[in-house]
């Protein structure tokens, strides 16, 4: 099955037991990604969590719905990721048979357009990382 939408698939994952609900308020400052490391690291990925409340945040944050082999291929609509072999062979011969496309060179790309001067991005992208998260997180716990 496709999935077309994110909320559905949170759906399936909750009512197959595969979703876990966080709904006391977690900080985005190294504690919400403590949480989701120490969970991925349970047996077979451990199960998807949904912060329910984000400090400084108006949107949920959802983490590790794809760290399982199960759900990964739950989400690709195959059994188990060996089904996706036929699939990816056959997309791979067909892009070495097509010609790259030519570069194309466009005068005023729309990318280049000032559409806020100064953008609010603190209120649309609320998550922050320091790079004491990124170590802690990579890191072995000596």
């Amino acid at each position: 099955m496709a999935w077309g939408d994110l909320g559905l698939f949170l759906a399936l994952l909750e009512k197959r037991g595969d979703l876990r609900r966080i709904t006391v308020e977690v900080d985005t400052v190294l504690e919400l990604a403590e949480i989701t490391s120490r969970v991925s690291k349970l047996p077979d990925g451990g199960s998807g969590i949904y912060f329910e409340k984000v400090t400084g945040s108006r949107f949920p944050v959802v983490a590790n719905i794809f760290g399982s082999a199960r759900r990964m291929a739950l989400a690709l609509g195959v059994e188990s990721l060996d089904g996706l072999l036929p699939l990816m062979s056959g997309i791979l011969k067909k892009l070495d048979r097509s010609p790259a496309p030519p570069p194309m060179i466009v005068p005023e790309p729309s990318c280049r357009e000032v559409v806020e001067a100064v953008p609010d991005l603190a209120s649309r992208c609320p998550i922050t990382c320091s790079l004491t998260a990124v170590f802690a997180s990579i890191l072995p716990s000596w």
